[in-house]
């Protein structure tokens, strides 16, 4: 039970526990947390020690190499999954929150890896769109089926008929869909890219091309606010990570010749951030219209992700790489699709915590273990069916 005496634990409270046995349920009844904000910081603290207990010396990198790509996607997909505890499993709300930045981090990553990919092998738009739907959809449709499993041996119901074509299809753009399932509106919003990717470079040369995505990305957003409302998010990643594919060569020089810029870079990105974050946190441009308020936050995903890679590969360059980070970068994707559901609907660790007052962060850390090893069988046998 709870002790008062223990700030990482959750009370025992009615209501607390909305589940089946052992497996508790958050779509209603969300998880009380006493000192949220300390628990938020020790979590995230956690995190960055993880990474360092695992760091070793290795040869040096070169920046954004996938030895570093790598490592900031495991980071941000534990990031990610750390924010969702707050944003959908708690009603406390602490700050800072950086889910939907690292969110903004893994579309970056997306299309810095899909120019780099095009530019080297130039496929056929048939080829391509092949290629990047089963590496997204065959996981993706492994994960779909064991939801629907669980929701009806779980919460005894799950999708009807037409909203199971719809998610099985990618397309998760109502109500019903997003209930099944808050986070794979990323599916959806990635298979957009693809097709606008593959539109626009089989017509336009890469640099003309490039450019036109870039332009194209806020004028999407601003159509998405006043007319389409599919309430999609950070638009501005992918277009800059494909910005960042064309133009990795200079970037790699520049990071090379001057590391003490690209820290200052890093220090002021991340300085920036912070100030925009608090500031959006805390009110105090509640006077800003909506439409700008969301800009700033696309913005702040751009700032967020160039102190991550800044700083992932000044380490790089001195040798220093992460084995937890890699690891967990290796099943970013996968631990994407499972980790919402496993957190909010069929939360199978936090009963030590409601039940028998095991710290939320021990809980937390059962969970993430649990999560990677069903990522990676997912991995496994999404590769084999992707082929």
């Amino acid at each position: 039970m709870f002790s008062p005496t223990s700030w990482l634990t959750v009370p025992a409270v009615a209501g607390a526990k909305k589940g089946h046995g052992m497996v508790e349920s958050y779509l209603a009844n969300k998880l009380p947390i006493q000192h949220p904000g300390l628990t938020n910081l020790l979590l995230l603290l956690g995190l960055v020690a993880l990474g360092a207990a695992t760091s070793r010396r290795s040869e040096p990198s070169e920046p954004l190499s996938m030895p570093q790509t790598q490592q900031v996607r495991g980071c941000i997909i534990l990031l990610i999954v750390i924010g969702h505890l707050w944003t959908h499993v708690s009603f406390a709300r602490p700050w800072p929150n950086l889910a939907g930045d690292s969110v903004a981090a893994f579309l970056f990553m997306s299309g810095y890896g899909v120019m780099l990919s095009y530019m080297n092998k130039r496929p056929s738009p048939a080829t391509f769109l092949k290629k990047r739907f089963l590496r997204i959809l065959a996981p993706y449709w492994l994960a779909t089926l064991l939801f629907f499993t669980l929701d009806k041996m779980f919460l005894g119901n799950t999708l009807g008929m037409r909203d199971a074509v719809l998610t099985l299809a990618g397309i998760n753009l109502n109500e019903a869909t997003r209930l099944f399932d808050f986070t794979r509106w990323y599916v959806t919003f990635q298979l957009f890219w693809y097709m606008a990717f593959i539109a626009v470079f089989t017509v336009l040369p890469i640099k003309r091309g490039a450019l036109v995505l870039t332009a194209a990305a806020p004028l999407l957003f601003l159509a998405d606010y006043y007319f389409i409302h599919v309430d999609w998010a950070k638009y501005l990643a992918f277009p800059a990570g494909c910005l960042a594919g064309l133009y990795r060569k200079p970037i790699v020089d520049f990071i090379r010749r001057r590391p003490t810029t690209t820290m200052g870079a890093a220090m002021s990105s991340l300085t920036v951030f912070l100030m925009i974050k608090y500031s959006l946190y805390s009110g105090q441009i509640e006077w800003l219209p909506s439409v700008a308020k969301i800009g700033m936050r696309e913005i702040n995903g751009l700032l967020w992700t160039i102190f991550l890679l800044s700083t992932f590969a000044l380490l790089g360059q001195v040798g220093i790489n992460s084995k937890a980070y890699w690891c967990a970068g290796a099943i970013s994707y996968e631990l994407y699709l499972l980790h919402g559901p496993f957190l909010i609907k069929y939360n199978p660790v936090f009963f030590l915590t409601t039940e028998y007052g095991v710290p939320l962060s021990v809980s937390f850390a059962l969970l993430l273990v649990l999560l990677a090893g069903l990522a990676t069988i997912l991995k496994k046998t999404g590769v084999r069916l992707g082929r």
